[in-house]
């Protein structure tokens, strides 16, 4: 009864969001917006898809950008987890570049491993727990999904 008392106010909620998961000068309101995000994916899968057509993009524009704030990266890969589990069509679509910047991490996080710095290692187990995480619900959502079954060879050999 609530959740669909909730439905028409989901328009307006994606503004605040948008904005949020762009006030990259605030931390906390930026945190916000990406588990906001991550949330309505799961809560309203089937009416928040419209949404996400602008928001998955400026999330892998965000791992892209190496001036983006390291710290808000772990959470934008989680955020793309949440997003394959409930639109894997999203995801198969950007499978390669995904997978790029996955890989990207991975590396990033053995490197700041390697320098032997606590707050470099201390980055290094959260991101590693984030991709880890996001990877098992890739799998799980999108290469594992009816939709990727026609492309299940081509995006299992990436």
């Amino acid at each position: 009864m609530l959740r669909e008392s909730f439905l028409p106010k989901l328009d307006e909620l994606h503004k605040y969001t948008s904005h949020a998961i762009k006030a990259l000068d605030e931390p906390e309101l930026l945190k916000a917006g990406f588990d906001t995000v991550a949330f309505l994916c799961k809560v309203f899968p089937e009416h928040y898809g419209k949404q996400l057509g602008e928001i998955l993009p400026y999330l892998i524009q965000c791992l892209n950008d190496t001036n983006f704030s390291k710290e808000n990266k772990p959470i934008i890969f989680l955020t793309i987890g949440d997003v394959a589990l409930f639109y894997p069509n999203m995801i198969i679509a950007n499978i390669a570049e995904i997978f790029r910047l996955y890989e990207m991490a991975y590396l990033a996080v053995k490197t700041l491993y390697d320098t032997k710095q606590p707050e470099n290692i201390e980055y290094s187990e959260i991101l590693k727990e984030n991709l880890i995480d996001s990877l098992v619900c890739i799998i799980h959502g999108a290469v594992y999904s009816d939709e990727a079954q026609g492309q299940k060879n081509e995006i299992l050999n990436l």
